[in-house]
């Protein structure tokens, strides 16, 4: 992945004060279906699996990137959610929660349910 960076020096107005490219080393998230959730903690993502977590120095949006083909919506700015490890959705559209496998409870933003609605999740949970 190729950066593009400003770089921003208030002394130095020479030539070499444009941007600048940064590189940065591919990372994966090696999962597959295994992956139930992805979880912003800090600087840090929390990858939930069905064999445990660990913790990967990376945003939420590059965690997403790397997931590959599985199935899944972001539930909340800090929140990415496998469809596939859904168990059941409780609460109201203004406190809504999944539950997912492994006893992991997942939030869901207000701005989200429409999206969960859209993507069928909220018909298709009860049929699992």
């Amino acid at each position: 992945m190729i950066i593009l960076k400003q770089r921003s020096t208030t002394h130095d107005k020479s030539a070499n004060s444009g941007p600048v490219l940064v590189e940065r080393p591919a990372r994966t998230v090696p999962l597959g279906k295994d992956i139930i959730a992805l979880q912003m903690e800090d600087h840090y993502v929390r990858i939930h699996t069905r064999t445990g977590s660990r913790l990967a120095h990376m945003t939420l949006t590059e965690a997403i990137e790397t997931v590959g083909p599985v199935e899944g919506l972001r539930t909340h700015r800090s929140w990415w959610v496998a469809r596939a490890a859904v168990d059941y959705i409780e609460g109201t559209p203004r406190s809504m929660r999944l539950h997912l496998e492994g006893n992991i409870v997942a939030p869901v933003a207000r701005g989200a349910v429409a999206l969960l609605r859209e993507a069928g999740w909220l018909d298709a949970i009860g049929d699992k």
